[in-house]
């Protein structure tokens, strides 16, 4: 069998890693098609995305429902290819940048890599507990929100020559940031939808970006069908659908009430995307997280620096280690306050509560987001009349 893997290997037990991509050829006749494949860690963790893998295996049927066409068991040692230049060249960007990290004590230089590029691979099993308690599993995955810090940051750079040479200077940097943390497909949604996301806040113009959101669901999955049964494409696609239709409502709200509007704004966010994405998370987990918005809020002011700071790090490791040393140290406090977020966040009392998963659990805790939505408006309106009735 040869296959080249679409994301990095991905530890799933001690000495076993699972590799998901698709097939290029089944005893030398070319074939298509989706596979997953479980393999030895010693011999298949370091095969990158792209590089093409050969392997004699065992075929077993897919157990989820995607578009695999097989689950493989690999046996023996594996053969390996060249992966094209620009993935080779990425490779190369991300070993550098962990290797660089290490500069860090052993907690922040493990979570670096994760939160800048994606990187768990050095993550241990507590702290990525904590971030899930917590509500902070997103910052450890490249999602929108990275997208649009990066390509906002160039964007905001380059504006002081014209809005032309902004948005040319934004395309090479989001194309040369997807290729670096790898262009899975759940990368390539995260572009997209962050992009959109993007355009909102900048724009200030939210209906304009609810047709962009409905067209670019249904271009990534006339392109990657597989998304349609992908957890995180449907987390992606809610969480942009808060930021969109209801983040920028609420802090128009909280604002006109005298909230400053970076505060206003964090606050709408963080609690639009815990809302939108809570009912989805408790079908798949049957867990609702209380202290999710307190904790995305907390750590909302270091995303962006250590987003920024780290991705600049990351792109001067093989021009000016120097440099990306110096800045790999300026992010260590912020840093550690994700990591303490998350610790004390995920101890807390109640943290997390049990919920029935499924079905049942998307209806409880849907049921109840809205509850709590019209409990909160009548509410206003009650102050409304109240003070109008004063006046």
């Amino acid at each position: 069998v040869v296959m080249t893997p679409s994301e990095s290997p991905r530890e799933i037990s001690s000495g076993r890693v699972l590799l998901k991509g698709p097939l290029l050829s089944v005893g030398g006749t070319e074939i298509g098609g989706l596979v997953t494949v479980f393999a030895p860690s010693a011999d298949y963790g370091q095969v990158g995305v792209g590089q093409p893998v050969g392997f004699r295996a065992r075929v077993g049927k897919p157990d989820r429902r995607d578009l695999s066409v097989a689950v493989l068991i690999a046996t023996g040692r594996p053969t390996l290819g060249r992966a094209p230049p620009a993935q080779r060249v990425a490779q190369r960007i991300r070993e550098r940048f962990a290797t660089a990290a290490t500069v860090l004590p052993d907690g922040p230089a493990a979570m670096l890599p994760g939160l800048i590029l994606g990187d768990t691979s050095a993550v241990t099993a507590s702290t990525t507990a904590e971030f899930r308690a917590t509500g902070l599993t997103h910052l450890m995955a490249v999602s929108g929100a990275n997208v649009s810090i990066v390509v906002g940051a160039v964007v905001l750079v380059a504006g002081l020559a014209g809005p032309r040479i902004a948005v040319l200077a934004a395309a090479p940097a989001l194309t040369g940031f997807v290729l670096v943390v790898q262009p899975s497909a759940s990368v390539v949604r995260a572009a997209v939808m962050g992009t959109i996301g993007l355009l909102a806040v900048v724009t200030a113009r939210p209906r304009n970006a609810l047709p962009a959101l409905a067209a670019a669901v249904l271009v990534l999955l006339i392109l990657a069908p597989q998304l349609a049964v992908d957890i995180g494409f449907v987390l992606s696609a809610a969480a942009t659908a808060g930021l969109v239709l209801v983040a920028p409502g609420w802090s128009r709200r909280l604002t006109a009430r005298g909230w400053p509007k970076p505060l206003a704004d964090a606050v709408a966010v963080c609690t639009a995307a815990q809302l939108c994405t809570a009912p989805l998370i408790a079908a798949l987990t049957g867990t609702f997280s209380v202290v999710a918005v307190a904790a995305n809020l907390a750590v909302t002011a270091v995303v962006a620096p250590i987003t920024v700071a780290g991705t600049a790090a990351a792109a001067l490791t093989g021009v000016w280690p120097a440099a990306a040393t110096v800045l790999i140290r300026a992010v260590r406090p912020l840093v550690w306050w994700v990591l303490a977020v998350a610790h004390y966040g995920a101890a807390a009392p109640a943290a997390v509560l049990a919920v029935p998963s499924g079905p049942a659990g998307f209806l409880f805790v849907g049921a109840a987001t809205v509850l709590v939505a019209l409990g909160v408006r009548h509410l206003r309106l009650r102050a409304h009349r109240r003070d109008v009735g004063a006046a």
